[in-house]
């Protein structure tokens, strides 16, 4: 087998195909480019079903940390995880934001203060409203501020 391979390597490098064999290998090169593109067209409307189900998932666990408090801490705990899993996504940034900012009180995120304290960089240039998606940095550092000046004695003590 060996010598067959390295045979038909030869006959490849060297040009010594007929041109039957090379336009068998053309048709088989064409179909499996087809399916390349079919591969990855699947692979891209699978990345994208998986996004909409984490944006709607955060938007459910951002509304019932809203309207209710029985499950307050495995909701928080999971849309943050959410949040940190998908965070380079701007669709995923944006959702958190406007649940950080305007859906969910302050004081359900402050399970995770330590957490979300830990993950700070350096803020980004502009302040997080002017960007248009959000970034991860910039929701967090709002978050954060959000958090101390609603809690200080809580987030100084970070």
């Amino acid at each position: 087998r060996r010598r067959q391979h390295a045979y038909g390597e030869s006959q490849l490098r060297g040009g010594r195909l007929d041109p039957k064999q090379l336009e068998d290998i053309r048709i088989h090169v064409a179909r499996l480019k087809k399916q390349l593109d079919k591969d990855e067209a699947d692979e891209a409307s699978c990345a994208s079903e998986e996004l909409r189900g984490v944006l709607t998932a955060m938007l459910h666990y951002a509304r019932s940390m809203a309207y209710g408090d029985k499950y307050d801490t495995t909701a928080v705990y999971r849309l943050c995880a959410l949040w940190f899993k998908e965070n380079g996504h701007p669709e995923v940034n944006q959702v958190f934001y406007q649940a950080a900012t305007t859906l969910v009180p302050s004081r359900k995120f402050l399970p995770l203060v330590y957490q979300l304290v830990s993950r700070l960089t350096p803020e980004p240039s502009g302040a997080e409203e002017k960007v248009s998606p959000p970034s991860f940095a910039g929701v967090l550092h709002g978050l954060v501020r959000r958090l101390g000046l609603a809690h200080p004695y809580i987030v100084l003590d970070v």
